[in-house]
């Protein structure tokens, strides 16, 4: 299991131009949170390379970050595509990668656990607003529908999510009725391969067959 993952790892880190150490402790940490088998880390490396392209984001960023963010995702029922792929999408609209692993995790919690005022003004504005309303609606769909209902009112977001981190991150997911997010969806699901074209592209160039001859050499 272990050459498993550092086979996928070395083909990331290459990839994603980053270091091993950072790949393998963002991949074993998504791998961990969502229960996935050392057999299945390709999967987990494709969806961070469909992340990367289709958002303003690297693989050393989100590797290096998501991990804040992947317990908690994974309790709410999201998938690790999901994730990375609402991360990316936010990523997207112009917010850092940090920034956006922090409101997602923010609002997340939020919807998990609402405070009483958050708990007041969702029911008095017809807002399912917890874990069953975030399930029957997926995540984006739960976002859009929580923006038509407040009407864009940033007082009313930040109240219901405790943050404006939180407020910046749910307005980026629902813009345009989430249509980036679901574009990046649809994505994940032809992500098989990334990593290893990747991977491809960075091993031809003259800087990495360089560090393949001094490593032979030492």
């Amino acid at each position: 299991d272990a050459t498993k993952l550092l086979t996928v790892a070395n083909q990331l880190a290459i990839g994603g131009a980053t270091d091993l150490q950072s790949a393998v402790t963002g991949l074993s940490g998504i791998m961990n949170a969502f229960g996935v088998a050392a057999e299945n880390a390709g999967d987990v490396s494709d969806a961070l390379f469909i992340a990367m392209k289709a958002g303003q984001t690297t693989v050393g960023e989100l590797t290096s970050s998501v991990g804040q963010v992947s317990a908690i995702a994974s309790a709410a029922g999201l998938s690790f595509e999901e994730m990375l792929g609402a991360v990316s999408a936010v990523t997207g609209q112009g917010i850092a990668t940090t920034s956006a692993v922090t409101g997602l995790k923010a609002a997340i919690s939020n919807i998990l656990k609402p405070t009483k005022e958050a708990s007041e003004l969702s029911e008095s504005l017809g807002i399912q607003f917890n874990f069953a309303g975030l399930k029957s609606k997926g995540l984006t769909g739960f976002m859009v529908d929580m923006i038509e209902k407040t009407g864009g009112s940033e007082e009313a977001i930040v109240e219901l999510f405790g943050s404006v981190e939180a407020m910046n991150t749910v307005m980026a997911l629902a813009v345009d009725g989430g249509s980036k997010f679901n574009e990046i969806m649809d994505d994940m699901d032809d992500k098989a391969g990334a990593t290893k074209t990747a991977f491809e592209i960075m091993a031809g160039t003259i800087e990495q067959r360089m560090a393949v001859v001094k490593g032979s050499l030492s």
